[in-house]
């Protein structure tokens, strides 16, 4: 198939189209051939000679005011950050890990059988407070 029979072919297929939507997409598509691609963004956009030129100068005027982040500030920050982390006190990490533990504990539960053997436990002190064990007798007979 030669160009001009292409060129047809699309044409018709173009007169066929009633989805806006998918127009748009061709329109789009067009306004992108229409120009000179120069870069690209990060994601992929397609940028031409004019918007690429803009770019440059609103870092070059971002660079200017002072309105930007150097390798040496992000070092900083990040050198500061780590000193942060280290000088946490050691009883801060220890509360952390009494409320992780409990956190766990509270995910795991306590299962049913021990709870009732535990009500019981109390149910019968409840009733008979002077009927306990003395501990260090118990110890002598182990």
């Amino acid at each position: 198939m030669d160009i001009a029979a292409k060129k047809n072919e699309l044409m018709n297929w173009l007169l066929q189209i009633n989805d806006e939507s998918k127009l748009k997409k061709i329109i789009a598509l067009k306004s992108v051939l229409d120009k000179e691609v120069v870069a690209h963004t990060i994601s992929g956009y397609p940028i031409d000679r004019e918007e690429y030129v803009n770019m440059i100068k609103e870092a070059d005027e971002r660079i200017s005011s002072g309105k930007n982040t150097t390798i040496e500030d992000l070092s900083a920050r990040k050198y500061n950050f780590i000193q942060e982390i280290f000088n946490v006190e050691n009883d801060t990490f220890e509360k952390l890990e009494k409320i992780l533990k409990k956190d766990k504990l509270g995910r795991i539960g306590v299962p049913s059988e021990h709870k009732d053997e535990l009500d019981k436990r109390l149910e019968t002190y409840r009733e008979n407070p002077q009927d306990l064990l003395d501990w260090d007798e118990v110890k002598k007979e182990w």
